[in-house]
């Protein structure tokens, strides 16, 4: 009988050792956003541009650039900054209903998807990423897809040699342009293939 209880208080303290072992252990670190600088080409041919107040810098006007966890860019404009957005460029004459502005400033946000995360892509390499850039207009939140859709032309996201990673569509790179209504169930709406060509440099912030 001894034998037994003396087993069953070693067992029991074990399994408390083994309890308060775990319960003190730190737990892993939550991933964190990499902040990060961008920087619009703004050349002639861009349809998305900047709004020519210089670069967008984390923390800084409001703007949030960063590279989450998952290894995308997500770019927003806050309510101080805006891009600018020219939809002048319709693909097929006629087939295009773009918003009521056509051309103007606008707050919104920019969004990579692509399949190799950025911060792990090896220097000099490039690939091809989806892109999106949403605003809202018309009472209506807007969507210029790249690379996701039919007919769209994909962003080449390349890894400078110098750690800092450009976003490129060329002048003949198509987005369609998708809306949904801000309110009530999400029903989406082509209106339309865009020649919509961007170029921007993103940088780690020091």
């Amino acid at each position: 009988m001894r034998r037994r209880l003396t087993f069953g208080i070693l067992l029991l303290a074990a399994f408390s050792l083994a309890v308060t072992t775990t319960a003190g252990k730190p737990a892993a670190p939550k991933p964190q956003n990499i902040p990060v600088t961008v920087a619009l080409a703004d050349r002639d041919v861009d349809r998305i541009q900047s709004d020519g107040l210089e670069t967008y810098i984390n923390g800084t006007d409001g703007v949030t650039a960063v590279i989450v966890p998952l290894g995308n860019l997500q770019l927003k404009a806050g309510t101080l900054r805006t891009f600018w957005l020219d939809f002048q460029g319709c693909v097929d004459l006629g087939s295009c209903s773009p918003p009521s502005f056509v051309a103007d400033f606008r707050q919104g946000y920019m969004t990579t998807s692509c399949a190799t995360p950025l911060p792990t892509m090896e220097l000099g390499a490039f690939q091809d990423c989806n892109l999106n850039v949403h605003f809202t207009a018309d009472q209506l939140g807007w969507f210029i897809r790249f690379g996701e859709n039919e007919g769209t032309m994909p962003a080449t996201v390349t890894h400078n040699q110098d750690g800092s990673w450009t976003i490129d569509v060329p002048s003949d790179g198509v987005a369609l342009l998708q809306s949904y209504p801000l309110k009530g169930r999400v029903t989406w709406t082509d209106h339309g293939h865009f020649y919509m060509p961007v170029n921007l440099t993103v940088t780690l912030l020091p």
